[in-house]
């Protein structure tokens, strides 16, 4: 359709017109994903729209950028040339803005989830703006495993056992969904942890200089795609690495770096010269085994996306309570084509 937005059709008045002509669209069908009496039972708890930006999230947006940056990351048409390595530079570059995408879509969600059960709306909390991502990821950083407890709506373990004792299940499985429950809750933390290692700023070797985060480059990568391509540049010119002497994330150790540091990266200006003439250069490493690493991280951010949306949606479908869905098995993998039949 032409771009543009799209609009509910105003209330009729009393004489059955409308405030205003507006042409009528088609109405969008039910969705057939999702069972009636659970789409009642949801529906009863949250705004219409606000449901259905879940379920969508929930029926596929939660592995969509992953599925986007392992495209990119397969091999490109084939171009030759300096124009098929600039291609493959920006290719990764866009894998690491669905990295960032998919960071958003995280904390969005989370911060949907908290509002909700705080009784405010949350499809404003999911929509908010917000220029300070770094610190919602602080804040994620600092929940405890009680907190991640309540927030994946997961079962205790007396909960667990009456559940699945109801459906039949031996000893060994309520074992097994109890140890589940534990390793949900403790890797909250911990990807928590991993995640806030993207936006913190590493060190830097050369004095008076500050480091930068994966984030920085990425922000200043998406103003005005500031990328220096080495076969353009005007003069001989010289590098330093600045890596900080520990490595931080996926930031290289400077010990670690070699005489090939420079053979495929994407340099991004970061700041102009200096008085002492130096420009900040973030140097992002691309191709294997980068981008697999890239596309991992990636599928790991859209796994605790589906565990938190599914067990939402599912906790909200039971009233608000506990539910065995937090501590299902969710994981990521590359979409396949589908096998012709013979």
């Amino acid at each position: 359709m032409p771009l543009g937005e799209q609009h509910r059709a105003p209330a009729a008045d009393s004489s059955g017109s409308s405030t205003r002509s507006v042409p009528a669209l088609r109405p969008t069908p039910q969705t057939e994903h999702y069972p009636q009496e659970l789409l009642d039972a949801a529906l009863a708890r949250m705004p219409e729209h606000a449901l259905w930006l879940l379920l969508s999230i929930d029926h596929y947006g939660w592995r969509a950028h992953a599925d986007l940056a392992h495209a990119l990351s397969l091999d490109p048409p084939e171009v030759g040339g300096d124009l098929g390595r600039h291609l493959r530079e920006h290719r990764h570059m866009a894998m690491v803005e669905e990295l960032y995408l998919a960071l958003d879509q995280l904390w969005r969600l989370v911060a949907a989830i908290q509002a909700h059960r705080n009784g405010e709306d949350l499809l404003r909390a999911y929509c908010q703006q917000d220029k300070n991502t770094e610190a919602r990821f602080k804040a994620l950083r600092h929940l405890s495993e009680g907190d991640w407890r309540a927030l994946l709506a997961v079962p205790s373990d007396a909960e667990i056992r009456v559940k699945l004792e109801a459906q039949g299940a031996d000893e060994s499985e309520v074992r097994r969904a109890i140890a589940a429950a534990a390793e949900v809750i403790q890797l909250g933390p911990i990807n928590a942890a991993e995640i806030h290692d993207l936006f913190r700023q590493p060190g830097s070797s050369i004095a008076g200089q500050q480091g930068h985060s994966v984030r920085t480059v990425n922000n200043r990568y998406r103003h005005g795609t500031r990328v220096l391509y080495e076969d353009c540049s005007p003069t001989t010119t010289g590098w330093t690495a600045a890596n900080p002497h520990d490595g931080h994330g996926p930031v290289t150790a400077l010990g670690d770096l070699d005489a090939t540091a420079m053979e495929d990266v994407v340099n991004v200006l970061i700041a102009p010269p200096d008085d002492a003439g130096r420009a900040q250069v973030g140097s992002v490493a691309f191709g294997s085994p980068y981008g697999e690493k890239l596309v991992e991280a990636i599928g790991t951010v859209a796994t605790v996306v589906k565990r938190l949306v599914t067990s939402f949606l599912r906790s909200e479908m039971m009233g608000g309570l506990p539910t065995l869905a937090s501590i299902d098995d969710y994981s990521w993998s590359p979409p396949t084509a589908p096998q012709n039949a013979h």
